[in-house]
């Protein structure tokens, strides 16, 4: 317990020194890079002090809230410059997220029982670490990144989510939605508009990996309602949607709970079938 009450107490210190700027319209601090040392010092303390005896689901929050300081510090670079990261002499950053993220993966793949029986902050952490890689890999200058590892890495994980999705376990569906980003994710172009896309600025840091949830939505949303169309073209509705029209999503959501979005997800056919995007990794 003390392990996870220590983690606890520098994420919520790292959130108030870096996204609570009153002068801020998203709460973020315009230069968070000096916290990053002070914070990674705290970080290898807690390392030291615990790794002999932490459990999986302990090292996952540790690594999770790692991620979410690097989170603070990419997300504002990405906002200034959208569709692609560029830190100058950061770099060095985005290949420490990367490893972190990847990391914080394959404590879960090796021990996947931490998914189906362990508590949410677990699955919650291990989706924000994929949608993390996601963003990188469509986002990040390729030399900073090991293309390979992530994909790699996700699809180690995809895998994982979609056995649990074929069980009774009560995170099944949300086991389904992530895997239904991931495809629609894996080769994304960040380089095109996406409505909506960074809508949701009151999660701060948290946009880093919202904007791939909401991509990830928006892509299955229009397959689906493409899908429908074509099954009754006699309809010009195709499942509540319009055909020509991108869905009213509320994209204020947390991207650790799916069971929010506006979707008929349970009726989707195929769900978790690969398609044209997802050859590369499946």
């Amino acid at each position: 317990m003390r392990i996870q009450l220590h983690i606890a107490v520098v994420t919520s210190r790292i959130s108030a020194a870096l996204g609570e700027c009153e002068t801020s319209t998203t709460g973020l601090l315009a230069d968070p890079q000096p916290f990053l040392r002070v914070f990674e010092t705290e970080f290898g303390i807690i390392q030291d002090r615990y790794a002999d005896e932490w459990t999986p689901a302990d090292e996952v929050s540790f690594l999770d809230a790692r991620l979410s300081l690097y989170s603070y510090v990419l997300y504002q670079r990405a906002s200034q410059t959208p569709g692609c990261i560029r830190l100058g002499n950061e770099n060095e950053l985005i290949t420490q997220s990367s490893v972190t993220a990847r990391q914080l993966l394959t404590v879960v793949t090796t021990f996947p029982e931490i998914l189906s029986k362990g508590i949410f902050h677990v699955f919650r952490s291990a989706s924000y670490a994929v949608f993390f890689l996601l963003r990188l890999l469509g986002t990040a200058p390729s030399h900073c990144i090991d293309e390979a590892s992530i994909k790699n890495t996700v699809r180690q994980t995809f895998t994982i989510l979609k056995n649990l999705s074929e069980t009774g376990s009560d995170r099944r569906f949300q086991c389904m939605r992530v895997c239904r980003i991931i495809e629609h994710m894996i080769n994304e172009d960040w380089n095109t508009e996406v409505p909506f896309t960074g809508r949701a600025e009151s999660f701060m840091a948290m946009n880093f990996v919202a904007d791939v949830a909401a991509r990830g939505i928006i892509k299955a949303t229009q397959q689906h309602s493409a899908t429908r169309t074509e099954r009754n073209r006699e309809a010009p509705m195709a499942a509540g949607i319009q055909a020509n029209m991108m869905p009213d999503l509320d994209l204020d959501f947390l991207a650790s709970d799916p069971m929010e979005w506006a979707m008929d997800w349970q009726n989707i056919d195929d769900l978790l079938l690969p398609d044209e995007n997802t050859h590369d990794f499946l």
